[in-house]
């Protein structure tokens, strides 16, 4: 048996055993952390929205059944907890569920009704694709307009005006989304350009240190040869002049 291939191989496997580790890692296609903070988001809104369908707790005024209220707070709350993988879909969803109460029931107000929209709102101009996260303004716009329009105990044009307060809340969770989503853009880009002219600063040193290495090696070769070559004049001995006119051949010395 190979040791080695073995070794490799349990070196390969993730921390925990197989599946187990990799769920310890990431959950859901997100890393740990962000999925336990969106589960605690979650959790809130649908702890908040049960005291409010139960118990009334923030909530100005109640419609419906209490476990219809309590119903669509939990659902809110839930669907949270896929709001970065699909943030546009999750609306969508908290839009219709409230919309299909509220047409049902009549509206509440408070906090747990408009809480699951609003950080929804915020996630799809923080997270969603460009050019999707548009659709979020006609989304919230029906959110509003149903929330407002179907409330019973808002009749008068001054009291559905006032319900614009809470409506445009959600507007502003959408633009805080975008704010942000720009602010860390910038300092994406602003990063990059840094690290990017770090790299240069480095490749345009390393240039000028090899050719310095070069001007300088090129030299010091030069001056090696031209040593030696003197070193080597001086170390030849030099014969007279006769002596090598001596040496030639000549014709008639084989006449001799």
């Amino acid at each position: 048996m190979n040791l080695g291939s073995g070794l490799g191989r349990s070196h390969d496997r993730p921390q925990g055993g197989g599946r187990a580790g990799l769920v310890r890692r990431r959950v859901g296609g997100m890393d740990r952390r962000s999925w336990w903070f969106d589960a605690t988001i979650a959790a809130g809104v649908i702890i908040v929205g049960q005291l409010d369908g139960w118990l009334g707790v923030t909530a100005t005024h109640r419609q419906g059944p209490h476990w219809a209220e309590a119903l669509l707070y939990a659902i809110g709350g839930a669907l949270l907890l896929w709001r970065r993988a699909r943030p546009l879909a999750v609306l969508s969803a908290i839009v219709a569920a409230a919309v299909v109460e509220f047409a049902t029931f009549g509206s509440p107000e408070g906090f747990g009704v408009e809480m699951p929209a609003l950080i929804a709102a915020y996630t799809v101009a923080r997270w969603e694709q460009r050019r999707s996260t548009w659709w979020a303004l006609p989304l919230l716009g029906v959110y509003g307009a149903a929330w407002i329009l179907l409330d019973p105990l808002q009749i008068t044009a001054t009291q559905r005006f006032g319900g614009l307060f809470w409506v445009s809340q959600l507007f502003i969770g959408w633009l805080i989304g975008a704010l942000v989503r720009g602010r860390l853009r910038t300092l994406e880009q602003r990063r990059l350009r840094r690290a990017e002219h770090q790299q240069r600063a480095i490749a345009e040193e390393r240039t000028r240190i090899a050719r310095e290495l070069h001007d300088v090696i090129g030299h010091s070769v030069s001056v090696m040869t031209l040593q030696a070559a003197a070193v080597r004049r001086r170390l030849t001995p030099s014969r007279p002049p006769n002596a090598r006119r001596s040496n030639r051949w000549r014709p008639w010395d084989a006449r001799r």
